[in-house]
């Protein structure tokens, strides 16, 4: 069931793009302090197309990076405490950004999966395994 959910909102075609998912989750990642996910994503990210640059900027700051303004509002709305509950404010600001309701729905499906994989990577204490961090050196 899990690896269900995972492939369906991250891998799975979708209108965000694998990049952008990927960068949802390093940015929510960051926020929650969740290093295990924050490694692994930060990786698939840049595999994924995003600019280095952004990445860690996005791992090092995730509220604060400086970044375009799309990925700057897409970000913002992942990391809104609740994005289940957001504005119609809100959604206008990722419409001006050129995101359509779809990706909205999007953006709120990748935050909450790491909301969930990050709590519990955390309360299992999950650490990065020796070959990847070997890998990454």
């Amino acid at each position: 069931m899990e690896r269900r959910r995972y492939q369906t909102v991250m891998v799975d075609d979708s209108t965000l793009t694998r990049a952008e998912k990927e960068l949802i989750a390093v940015a929510v990642s960051a926020a929650n302090r969740c290093r295990y996910c924050l490694v692994h994503h930060a990786a698939m990210a840049i595999e994924a197309g995003a600019e280095r640059a952004a990445v860690d900027a996005v791992a090092a700051d995730p509220r604060g990076a400086r970044l375009a303004p799309r990925l700057r509002a897409m970000l913002d709305f992942a990391l809104a405490e609740r994005p289940d509950q957001a504005s119609q404010a809100d959604v206008d600001g990722l419409r001006a950004n050129g995101f359509d309701d779809r990706q909205v729905l999007e953006i709120v499906l990748v935050a909450g999966l790491f909301r969930d994989y990050n709590f519990r990577v955390s309360i299992l204490g999950l650490e990065l395994e020796p070959w990847f961090a070997a890998a990454r050196r």
